[in-house]
């Protein structure tokens, strides 16, 4: 996959975003880095894992140099469901949440959502599958709590 290959790719994507969201396509795309995927691994996750892409407010979208964009809808709608955090940043659409990760799960859940729509959209036969971030924040605030306790 080549940057002009991608930038295409973007713009078709993002073109596609309001017949799945509430969203209009932002005046400006984010900043695209295509990489190996071991460098975005190490970036990420300091050891391999399954990350394929990510959208990071600081650096843009940073996508794996693996994904084939062209030929398979799955990793189209990884760099789609990373356009929507994008989009979601430009909109500041979670702000007024309490904690980081009540943003991170409000975030995911609607990305996600937006994703298996595209796929549908797309023809897709399988959704892709969701953790449940809420759950992740109560087990995290349960630590929390522990935590302050202790001290």
């Amino acid at each position: 996959m080549d940057k002009l290959e991608l930038m295409r790719l973007v713009v078709t994507l993002y073109a596609s975003m309001p017949m799945v969201s509430d969203y209009r396509i932002p005046d400006a795309p984010p900043e695209i880095h295509i990489m190996p995927k071991t460098v975005l691994q190490d970036l990420v996750c300091s050891a391999p894992c399954h990350i394929r892409a990510i959208y990071h407010p600081d650096f843009g979208l940073l996508i794996d140099e693996t994904l084939d964009v062209t030929g398979n809808v799955y990793d189209r709608s990884i760099v789609f469901h990373e356009l929507v955090h994008h989009a979601q940043h430009v909109n500041a659409k979670f702000a007024e949440m309490h904690t980081a990760c009540e943003r991170r799960a409000a975030s995911e859940q609607e990305a996600y959502g937006l994703q298996n729509r595209y796929l549908s959209m797309n023809g897709a036969s399988e959704p892709v599958t969701t953790l449940n971030w809420n759950r992740l924040c109560a087990r995290q605030q349960r630590e929390d709590r522990s935590t302050l306790s202790m001290d």
